[in-house]
């Protein structure tokens, strides 16, 4: 980029390009990449053209910063590019913010968990339905409920075929805004998968998409209730007293959920519950959940 604006600055139409960012909704993105440029190469994009692309150009929705990033971070550039460990901190301990902020659509209404005696039962209403973008056939309903060592997540599956081909997945944060260093985040997958019809269920901390069966223990999952038109099945996502001593506002859990399609050891990414509208296979927000 930088050779091709180097060579032909003088003569692309700016105000042309400038129309057509705005007109695909990416005027802030150009902006942003051309302050980057800037700190590389001091004064490389004068302001004349620098203001063209200005955010506050825009004539579509944005919610980002003035610098033309959705991410508001607080180092430069240059020291991003050069400090991965720390670009990776910086980045994470940002989206815990903003997660745990009015920022993330869901912190305001988090799915409060139910209390049980004993099993779930089918009549459970806090279902929250999860419906494929690409084929409206696979979904899924699911709910959060906890007993007084627990807390689990149940699936009701209208027809279990549809887990022929796919693998259910919900991924939770563990995490507080204490953390310093990349390898101490805590998170969790919880994957659901049919396999010689039955249900199993297995939890990993990270999962890998090009072999996701390697290592894995997997267990039986508990079916509670079958019936010809649903079956609810569930697991454990952990002990209720680690909710308790994760240090943020009302033992607050993030999560979100995924539909991946599976090829041998492959996994593809199919549907993200809480994703950007945009962009399917982004996330924008994350589901909350609390005790």
């Amino acid at each position: 980029m930088y050779i091709c604006i180097f060579k032909y600055k003088d003569q692309l139409d700016w105000k042309k390009i400038q129309y057509h960012a705005n007109k695909y909704e990416m005027l802030h993105q150009v902006f942003c990449i051309f302050n980057n440029l800037n700190e590389v190469y001091v004064n490389f994009i004068d302001d004349r053209i620098l203001k063209l692309f200005h955010p506050r150009n825009k004539n579509y929705s944005y919610f980002g910063m003035s610098s033309g990033s959705v991410v508001p971070w607080k180092s430069n550039f240059l020291y991003r590019l050069f400090n991965q460990n720390e670009r990776i901190t910086e980045y994470r301990k940002l989206n815990l913010i903003n997660w745990y902020s009015d920022i993330n659509e869901n912190y305001k209404s988090p799915y409060v968990v139910g209390r049980r005696s004993g099993k779930i039962s089918s009549e459970f209403t806090q279902y929250v339905e999860f419906k494929d973008l690409r084929n409206k056939d696979i979904a899924f309903k699911y709910a959060f409920s906890s007993d007084n060592d627990n807390v689990y997540i149940s699936l009701n599956i209208n027809d279990l075929a549809s887990l022929d081909n796919y693998v259910f997945a919900f991924f939770f944060m563990y995490d507080t805004l204490l953390n310093t260093h990349p390898q101490e985040y805590k998170f969790k997958w919880v994957l659901f998968e049919k396999r010689n019809n039955k249900i199993y269920t297995w939890t990993v901390q990270n999962l890998d998409l090009n072999n996701y069966d390697k290592n894995t223990s997997k267990e039986t999952a508990d079916i509670i209730s079958e019936t010809d038109l649903q079956v609810i099945f569930e697991s454990k996502i952990c002990k209720k007293k680690l909710l308790n001593e994760i240090k943020n506002e009302n033992s607050m859990l993030c999560y979100n959920a995924f539909i991946f399609m599976k090829n041998n050891n492959y996994l593809f990414p199919s549907s993200i519950k809480f994703s950007h509208p945009d962009f399917p296979e982004e996330t924008e927000h994350m589901g909350v959940i609390r005790l």
